[in-house]
């Protein structure tokens, strides 16, 4: 495992919960830029760990082609900052590099059609090379791939990813319920409830409520983190939607 060494239980989970990737052949249309911001709990054995999610939408330019910045940060009393950024082809929603940092530990990668490519910096020192065939296309996280899901009831795909946490490719199982109305700070939200499971093996299962409406943005997740990294629970639930603060556009993160 990747992110074994030289980490605690804790921080492992957080990287689990950011780098849950599948692949869908997906069209960008229909998105906008904006800040969804959510309270976020992951409940472990011995404590319970709040934090705040920010999830950011932002049309930039990226090696010259139109593209997606998406932004997830974690902030919390408890853990390191946490930032998880991915550009994606504005057009397909394709990936075309990642950065991710929390501490000391930073991961960068890079795609092709067929080849992740890249390397992580660990909290111990060392740096560890990333290089993983692809057999089939990849899209975002799971957040971003569920935005352009073609839902409906009893919908059912299952779908390809790498995860940079085990640097393998995984298969995951999303199963779409009927429409059920969820109550948020926001209000009372239409949404579609997606079970999301791992096709060849237990462990890191969620469900997640996402808008009725597409884009499928998620409004709240339930999720159980596999007991190879600690165990325990996570609860996602949407606060806030605000446009997207100016950004310039750029290759950086």
């Amino acid at each position: 495992m990747l992110f074994n060494r030289g980490r605690s239980a804790a921080l492992r989970i957080v990287t689990v919960v950011l780098s849950v990737w599948l692949v869908q052949t997906a069209h960008g249309g229909g998105l906008t830029e904006q800040v969804r911001t959510y309270a976020m709990t992951v409940e472990l054995e011995d404590k319970d760990i709040a934090m705040v999610r920010r999830v950011s939408w932002t049309r930039v330019e990226e090696d010259g082609e139109d593209a997606w910045r998406v932004s997830t940060e974690h902030e919390s009393s408890d853990l390191a900052r946490s930032v998880d950024t991915i550009h994606l082809a504005a057009e397909d929603l394709r990936p075309i590099r990642r950065y991710i940092s929390q501490g000391n530990t930073r991961v960068r990668l890079l795609y092709s059609d067929d080849m992740v490519r890249g390397k992580a910096w660990l909290q111990d020192g060392s740096v560890v090379p990333i290089e993983v065939g692809l057999d089939a296309p990849t899209v975002g996280d799971v957040a971003a791939a569920m935005t352009t899901l073609p839902l409906a009831p009893g919908y059912t795909t299952t779908l390809s990813s790498f995860d940079p946490t085990l640097v393998v490719v995984r298969r995951w199982k999303i199963e779409a319920s009927g429409v059920e109305v969820i109550e948020t700070p926001l209000g009372p939200v239409r949404t579609y409830p997606l079970e999301l499971s791992d096709a060849d093996r237990p462990g890191g299962s969620g469900l997640y409520w996402v808008t009725e409406e597409s884009p499928h943005h998620v409004v709240m997740s339930e999720s159980r983190l596999p007991t190879s990294f600690g165990g325990g629970r996570e609860t996602v639930v949407l606060e806030s939607v605000s446009p997207a603060p100016t950004a310039p556009t750029s290759n950086g993160q």
